[in-house]
């Protein structure tokens, strides 16, 4: 069970998310040598191009996806969160720029509520952190290789514990990832070749901290 200091840090966040167009329409909180820096490493260790189709587990408002999207149209592309407002936001940006070839769906993992799809990417960046437990973690691992096409290729980029110095009360609240317990979750699963990457380089900056686990796994 969350704690009601959970809820209601996400509750405000979520409203932030409704009323700051800035961020809804944008990049987020990040500065933006940090977010050229995250996207364009996601594009290049995922080999996105225009004939992906790519799944975002935990997109927020697609701040990422939007990038990705202009700079690999026309790939194809879905994005899922569990925030109704991140995905409006998505999506009122979608029809703004007549994005046809993309979707968005509220899910809460590790609930995957994709029917009849299968995807040669896919990128989940923290999302695996705000999950209740390691059975969760599993879960929403298997779902996503079972989203996967043979040979698919699925990129993660977790918390560590570092991320939260300045948030005490977060580390109560979240499960924080290290090379060995992610790495069992990953092997249970099926995952067999992987290899360590970087995703942003942008620790110091301010913002979430430098992402120590991730990993780019083959199906």
């Amino acid at each position: 069970m969350r704690s009601e200091k959970w809820v209601s840090f996400w509750n405000d966040r979520s409203k932030y998310v409704e009323e700051n167009v800035k961020y809804a329409n944008g990049r987020g909180s990040f500065p933006d040598d940090v977010f050229n820096s995250i996207y364009r490493d996601i594009i290049k260790v995922l080999n996105i191009d225009h004939k992906s189709s790519l799944l975002d587990v935990g997109g927020g408002t697609g701040y990422f996806l939007q990038k990705i999207i202009k700079e690999c149209s026309p790939v194809e592309t879905c994005l899922i969160d569990s925030s109704q407002n991140s995905i409006d936001s998505f999506n009122s940006w979608r029809e703004a720029n007549n994005i046809s070839n993309s979707e968005a769906h509220k899910t809460i993992l590790p609930e995957f509520k994709i029917d009849n799809r299968k995807f040669n990417k896919i990128m989940c960046g923290t999302a695996l952190g705000y999950l209740n437990s390691w059975d969760e973690v599993v879960m929403s691992l298997q779902n996503m290789y079972d989203l996967l096409e043979t040979d698919g290729d699925l990129l993660l980029f977790h918390h560590h514990k570092s991320d939260f110095e300045s948030n005490e009360w977060w580390k109560d609240e979240i499960i924080l990832f290290n090379n060995s317990n992610m790495l069992k979750a990953i092997r249970k699963v099926g995952f067999l070749d992987f290899k360590e990457v970087s995703i942003g380089d942008y620790h110091g900056n301010g913002c979430c901290g430098k992402s120590e686990f991730s990993v780019l796994l083959k199906k």
